[in-house]
């Protein structure tokens, strides 16, 4: 909330506009000062005492009211003047001598009718038409003054003189340039012969930079790559050898042999039914099958989806190295080389996860099957053979009293554990065929470490973890684009020299005087020629130089008129200008006069209406005296108590009822106080003008002019001329 505008009416009359951030207000002297204050607190109190104003709430203006100020829900005994009594440390001095009680107060007189408001607003209009009035008419004096006769003649001589200095500049002009163009044209044709001259000696120079780094490129030895070669190919051989048998699976399936024939010669015990062992051996042989198949089915469950992934991205490799090799007419060795490793990588990936080839895992992966009923067919077989094997130990268990028959039970039992042990899985009924049948691949481990080896010796060790055979056959195809690259710098690097050879004729030609086909555009200077030349430029660069100098005087004098006729212009624009400002001023000093005089009639006769309105009215009462502002001592005031004073000052009416913010009147609070104490005291208030309202009254000089240094936008001083009269300035 803040104040827009202030009315009185009465003995006190004025009108007074408000800024919304800061109003200094001079010219009240202390009492007025001290009673302004009052009415203003008075009035944001709801207690009015003839003031009126406008106040804006939340960009809506309002007309100043007790019921406003009610439902703004501001308190009637806020206080929002800031005095020198106020402030923390201030003494108020009272008089020597104690005043005489007042009389008693006389019986309230009728009230006095106040003076219209259309005569204030009369009078306040006929002092602003006297003061228009006046201002147009030193408006006008000043304009006749400003009025030059000779303004005009002297833009006409201005304009000729500039007008022969440009004729001048430009005939200096005209001689720099041709002289320039001769001397441009003589220099041409001097770097034209040189430049024929320096030719054959950049480009030989080019042709021999780039020999030297052909030669460079070419100057490393290749390395040979049939080492890695023969011993990557070595590496295949042995990996594609055949599975050999294990010896010591051989070694158990003699030993079964021979248990089983000792058995032999050991009369069974007891001979169980012929029918019964056939079935117990057909029940046996079958859950031995139903066993290997649902554990085969169910190791897929071991594979993670990693690896499943890993299958399909070898395989695939697979497939497009095969595509290359097949669509091409002509396979080149890389791609063949590169299909051998995609396909070797595939298998070392199946057999490390325990698959044959792919087309056991996509067997293995086939849809139908979930994991459940895998491990569940497993465990069945597990039981059922667990119950076959019972009832054949059963039907052919040696009689209890039958130690040898006993012994060699149990080391059959052994032989069969550790041919479990050997193979990873039950071997069956034919222990020794599945003994014999065991195959292990050829170790490679001496071909792997002999490539390691080889591939060291080129420095191209592959990474740790890295497959040997996959680096060797990276090395030896950078090995073959090498050979390519260096086969195609050898032949530039022929053509290079052919070119080095023909200029070197060329230039023994050129020097040769009898030579037929020597050119004359490359012969070599001669002295004579050199000093006509030399002597050529000498006297084209003193001709220049003399045009430059005389070009740049003549652009002095340019210069010179042109300002002259710039100051010219000037004049008789400012001529045209007093002339239309006369004329113009006329008329305004013309409307002012009538404007005054028919503020003033409406005065006299606003005024006649007032005497015989104040006639008819009981007779006015004495003015009561103006109430006086109690003096303060500020000596003990300090600087650091007043600004967290005037801080919470200004934080207690920061937020009131739903007015929000309340203007602040400083009632001249800080005269007396030092210079450094003030602007302590200023710079608060200085930090909060957009947050608040403030209402400065004081007729401190300096206070006004802090006051104008925020601009029309940021404050403004309002002085007061008479007591019935107030003026912006």
């Amino acid at each position: 909330m803040y104040l827009a505008e202030l009315r009185a009416g009465g003995e006190w009359p004025f009108v007074l506009d408000l800024h919304p951030r800061l109003t200094v207000v001079v010219g009240l002297g202390h009492e007025r000062s001290h009673r302004l204050a009052a009415l203003v607190n008075g009035a944001l109190c709801g207690r009015l005492d003839g003031l009126d104003g406008i106040v804006r709430v939340d960009g809506q203006e309002h007309r100043l009211t007790a019921e406003l100020v009610a439902a703004l829900g501001i308190p009637p005994e806020i206080n929002v003047v800031l005095r020198a009594s106020d402030l923390p440390g201030a003494r108020v001095l009272e008089a020597d001598d104690d005043p005489a009680p007042p009389p008693p107060p006389p019986p309230p007189p009728p009230e006095e009718p106040e003076e219209s408001a259309e005569l204030i607003d009369a009078r306040l209009a006929l002092l602003q038409a006297r003061e228009a009035r006046a201002g147009a008419e030193l408006a006008l004096a000043a304009g006749r003054i400003a009025l030059d006769p000779d303004a005009r003649p002297a833009m006409i001589a201005a304009e000729g003189a500039l007008e022969t200095a440009r004729r001048k500049r430009g005939d200096a002009a005209e001689r720099v340039r041709s002289t320039q163009a001769a001397l441009d044209a003589a220099r041409a044709e001097a770097a034209e012969r040189r430049a024929d001259t320096r030719a054959h000696a950049d480009r030989r120079s080019a042709l021999e930079g780039r020999r030297q780094e052909l030669l460079t490129a070419l100057g490393t030895t290749p390395t040979d790559p049939t080492p890695v070669a023969e011993a990557l190919a070595e590496l295949r051989r042995v990996e594609a050898l055949p599975p050999r048998p294990v010896d010591e699976a051989l070694a158990l399936a003699d030993a079964w042999t021979a248990l089983q024939e000792r058995r032999a010669q050991v009369p069974p015990p007891r001979v169980a039914p012929t029918s019964l062992v056939e079935a117990a051996l057909e029940t046996l042989e079958a859950a031995r099958i139903e066993h290997t198949l649902a554990h085969e089915m169910a190791r897929l469950d071991d594979l993670t989806p990693e690896d499943a992934r890993d299958i399909e991205a070898a395989h695939a490799a697979v497939v497009e190295a095969g595509e290359k090799v097949e669509n091409s007419r002509r396979p080149r060795p890389l791609a063949r080389r590169r299909l051998e490793a995609v396909r070797a990588a595939e298998q070392g990936l199946l057999e490390r996860l325990g698959l044959s080839s792919y087309h056991a895992y996509l067997l293995r992966t086939a849809p139908g099957l979930s994991t459940p009923v895998r491990q569940e067919r497993a465990d069945r077989a597990d039981a059922a053979l667990a119950d076959a094997e019972a009832v054949w130990e059963e039907l052919h268990a040696p009689a209890a009293d039958d130690e040898r028959a006993q012994e060699l039970a149990a080391e059959t039992n052994r032989v069969r554990a550790a041919a479990f042990d050997l193979l990873g899985d039950d071997p069956g009924v034919d222990v020794e065929g599945a003994l014999r049948a065991l195959r292990r691949p050829v170790d490679a481990e001496p071909a792997c470490r002999e490539l390691l080896a080889a591939l060291d010796a080129v420095g191209a060790s592959p990474e740790t973890g890295a497959d040997p055979a996959a680096s060797a056959s990276a090395w030896l195809a950078y090995a073959d684009e090498d050979h390519a690259r260096r086969a195609a710098l050898q032949a530039e690097l022929g053509g290079l020299q052919s070119d080095l050879d023909e200029l070197a004729a060329d230039a023994a030609r050129s020097e040769d005087p009898d030579a037929p086909d020597a050119p004359d555009e490359q012969a070599a200077v001669t002295p004579a020629e050199s000093s006509v030349t030399v002597q050529v430029f000498t006297r084209l660069e003193a001709q220049l130089d003399e045009a430059r100098a005389a070009f740049e005087a003549a652009t002095e004098r340019e210069e010179v008129a042109r300002r002259a006729r710039n100051q010219a212009s000037s004049r008789l624009e400012n001529a045209r200008s007093a002339e239309l400002r006369v004329v113009s001023l006329c008329e305004e000093l013309t409307g002012a006069t009538a404007a005054h005089q028919q503020a003033a009639m409406r005065v006299e006769e606003l005024e006649h209406s007032e005497v015989e309105r104040r006639a008819a009215a009981a007779p006015a009462l004495a003015t009561p005296p103006m109430p006086r502002a109690p003096e303060v001592d500020l000596s003990e005031v300090e600087v650091d108590e007043l600004e967290v004073y005037v801080l919470a000052r200004l934080v207690g009416q920061r937020s009131v009822g739903q007015a929000g913010s309340l203007p602040l009147v400083i009632e001249d609070a800080f005269a007396g106080l030092p210079v450094e104490t003030t602007e302590k005291a200023i710079g608060v208030l200085e930090r909060f003008t957009a947050a608040f309202q403030l209402i400065y009254l004081s007729d401190d000089p300096e206070i006004e002019a802090w006051a104008r240094l925020f601009g029309p936008k940021g404050a403004s001083v309002r002085r007061f001329l008479s007591p019935q009269s107030l003026s912006a300035t």
